[in-house]
């Protein structure tokens, strides 16, 4: 922790930055709201590959539909904070469900709609699906068939983009000047398809796996994606078994994938 809180104060004095509140580690960051002039921003000290790959994704979008951002290094990125009073995930507590995987949506063809050169290191799709291959076996038929459509999918992309890779109701953020902005891309490859689904397991148990919510939401995304239903449910059941066994395999509760994915194969 000192050699994260060493770089931190380094960024600070280095980018002329003032601490603007206390700072907090998430899983994969340490977290400073900090001033830059009267401009308030959020200084995040990279711990982990993935967040220093999603970081230059972050800064390849420009601003476009996600968090602006001032200034990077190997080590650390100073983004725009963002201040509002919506929120997606409230939204969808307080039967506006609906509403929210709309705005979803838009962010995320807002973001694939980015297509400019020189494109950032990424990781494709068949790599961010290989814990689903390896594991699949482990944990019985279901996880089978979640990697067999996978592996299905896979071999036959299209609409290849570059991919947030975790759009969720906390992945996007509501800023009163900007509207909603996504943050914490993964930076991934592969069909756009794949950044709707994980919608479908959010934003909590109790919503996602209520009865009649999931083929509900896809016909949403498909209207506003203009993708397939099929599609979007095939990339769900794909997904879903991707989510849990990762869960699995760190021994949390995967009550909420597996629950999506059963309703998916069962769709399908």
């Amino acid at each position: 922790m000192q050699q994260e809180e060493n770089i931190l104060a380094q960024h600070i004095e280095s980018w002329n930055l003032v601490s603007d509140g206390n700072s907090f580690y998430t899983h994969s960051s340490l977290i400073q709201p900090v001033l830059s002039g009267e401009t308030k921003c959020v200084l995040k000290v990279l711990l982990t590959p993935e967040e220093k790959a999603g970081s230059k994704v972050q800064n390849w979008w420009n601003g476009i539909s996600a968090a602006k951002v001032f200034c990077m290094d190997d080590d650390a990125i100073l983004m725009e904070r963002i201040i509002g009073d919506r929120s997606l995930k409230s939204m969808s507590l307080n039967n506006q469900d609906e509403e929210a995987t709309e705005i979803i949506c838009n962010v995320a063809n807002l973001l694939h709609s980015c297509n400019k050169g020189p494109f950032p290191q990424l990781v494709p799709l068949e790599v961010w699906f290989k814990e689903l291959f390896l594991s699949a076996g482990k944990y019985g038929d279901i996880f089978l068939k979640s990697a067999n459509q996978a592996k299905v999918l896979l071999a036959k992309q299209k609409d290849i983009t570059v991919l947030h890779g975790d759009l969720h109701h906390d992945n996007i953020l509501y800023s009163s000047d900007r509207g909603w902005l996504a943050i914490d891309p993964k930076g991934l490859h592969g069909d756009r398809s794949f950044d709707y689904v994980n919608i479908l397991c959010n934003p909590i148990k109790e919503i996602a796996l209520e009865e009649g919510r999931l083929m509900k939401q896809i016909d949403i995304i498909s209207k506003n994606a203009g993708i397939e239903t099929k599609h979007i449910l095939e990339w769900t059941v794909a997904w879903a078994g991707l989510s849990a066994v990762w869960f699995l395999n760190d021994n949390q509760d995967a009550t909420l994938p597996v629950g999506v994915l059963e309703y998916g194969l069962a769709q399908l």
